[in-house]
């Protein structure tokens, strides 16, 4: 599928090539390696360049993506403006950009707007820096290997950090303290007993998520094999020793969605629709009535502790639930434009006293209370049709929706990622590609 015969052909004009300063053969190894060094590093939280010093967490995403992205464009510079822009991927950005523009204007009557300011000017770079290197993985010939090859060497990074935490936790704090402030790799604890292993995280239920996308990859692009298998069996064990419950929960959804997709059914309106509306139910019920959680993961001792209707956070979710729907409904201003981005905190300190990442628990809830309803719709409107968008990425999409009913990712950029990956198609499998020409091709060529 190409571009649509519009009449009269554009007058076509000689390009300007930069010079290159090492032969294609050479730009082309580094700029994939770059692209799997970038995938595998996607969401480490847990290096901070800066030390702990900075007014934020300068994280390895932060450092590589603007050298990718001047190496994306300096190739595609050298070599005539050859680029290739998927209408499906204007599309995404246009959306995304009104999103980000009404998080944006949340701001200004916010409780703090240093701190609202600061965060959601992170998110705009995070979220433009990840459609950027999008489409510098879209225009490669073959971005299905680079996938997943960064999906292997991300699951081998995640393994890395866990098997660290898991010595710490045993041994006690290893290297000099300057070195600790930079790589933190100190495990965190369920009960101050079973040391919860996140993986490349901070965060226990995100670094399970974290492995859930990179295992998603390696099943969905690698061919049957003893060490497709074995990092399937890896991805699988480390999601379990997080012991999160969110991470749980999204990897069971991926699961039955790929059944799903193996049976062929077709994944109309009304089925989108019935299947939701089913999930948002069994989540529901999951945090209302803890027990039905309870009967079906219940394991021995502490283990089981942790997914019982006794245990502290399943009750929490609750409470913050109710409390976001106070803050977006007292009053019109909050209700059309929220508290303020990143100011879930200062309505929260009852139950996080002095915790500076307070949030409501979930991410459409978030956006209600924080951002108003407008910016709450407008996701709910993006995560939907992107699910119905996704093909094969549709498992993972719908097991993003389930983290986010009861966590957050916005703040990730491997959601900004999974949703770019399933709105345009990006490492699907490959259709009849036309040759790229100079320029954008304003009907986007199919990847």
């Amino acid at each position: 599928m190409g571009a649509p015969n519009l009449g009269t052909a554009p007058r076509r004009y000689k390009a300007a090539r930069l010079p290159t300063l090492m032969p294609r053969q050479y730009i082309e190894p580094v700029l994939d390696h770059f692209l799997i060094l970038w995938l595998a590093l996607l969401s480490v939280g847990r290096i901070d360049f800066l030390g702990g010093n900075g007014p934020f967490v300068l994280t390895p995403f932060l450092v590589i993506s603007p050298i990718l992205v001047a190496s994306a464009l300096w190739r595609t510079a050298s070599e005539g403006w050859r680029l290739r822009i998927p209408a499906a991927a204007a599309q995404y950005l246009l959306w995304v950009s009104a999103l980000l523009g009404l998080l944006l204007a949340s701001t200004f009557l916010s409780y703090d707007l240093p701190t609202s300011g600061r965060r959601v000017s992170l998110l705009v770079v995070q979220v433009y820096l990840v459609f950027l290197i999008g489409m510098a993985l879209a225009n490669r010939p073959d971005p299905q290997r680079l996938l997943l090859r960064g999906a292997y060497a991300g699951l081998a990074l995640c393994l890395l950090f866990s098997l660290a935490q898991v010595v710490i936790w045993i041994t006690g704090p290893l290297g000099p303290e300057g070195f600790r402030n930079v790589v933190d790799l100190e495990p965190r604890h369920y009960l101050r007993v079973i040391p919860r292993l996140t993986g490349a995280s901070h965060d226990a239920n995100f670094g399970g998520f974290l492995v859930l996308f990179y295992t998603f990859l390696i099943v969905l692009l690698e061919r049957p094999s003893p060490i497709r298998t074995s990092a399937i069996a890896v991805g699988l064990l480390l999601i379990t020793l997080t012991l999160s419950r969110s991470a749980v929960l999204a990897a069971l959804v991926l699961w039955a969605f790929m059944g799903l997709n193996r049976s062929k059914a077709r994944v109309t309106a009304p089925v989108t629709g019935a299947l939701s509306a089913v999930l948002a139910g069994v989540t529901a019920m999951i945090v209302l009535s803890p027990e039905i959680l309870d009967s079906v993961v219940r394991v021995a001792g502490l283990v089981g502790h942790r997914f019982s209707p006794e245990e502290g956070s399943t009750l929490q979710h609750a409470v913050v639930s109710v409390r976001a729907w106070e803050v977006g409904t007292e009053s019109v201003k909050n209700a059309l434009l929220g508290i303020g981005y990143g100011n879930a905190r200062f309505v929260l300190q009852d139950l996080f006293p002095g915790h500076e990442y307070g949030n409501f628990h979930s991410l459409f809830l978030t956006l209600f209370a924080e951002s108003g309803t407008p910016a709450a719709l407008l996701a709910i409107w993006i995560f939907g049709r992107t699910f119905v968008r996704a093909g094969v990425y549709r498992p993972l999409v719908a097991a993003l929706i389930a983290y986010n009913l009861f966590q957050q990712a916005h703040s990730e950029p491997t959601l900004w990622l999974i949703l770019l990956l399933a709105w345009v198609g990006i490492g699907r499998a490959p259709d009849r590609v036309e040759p790229p020409v100079r320029g954008m091709d304003p009907a986007g060529a199919p990847l």
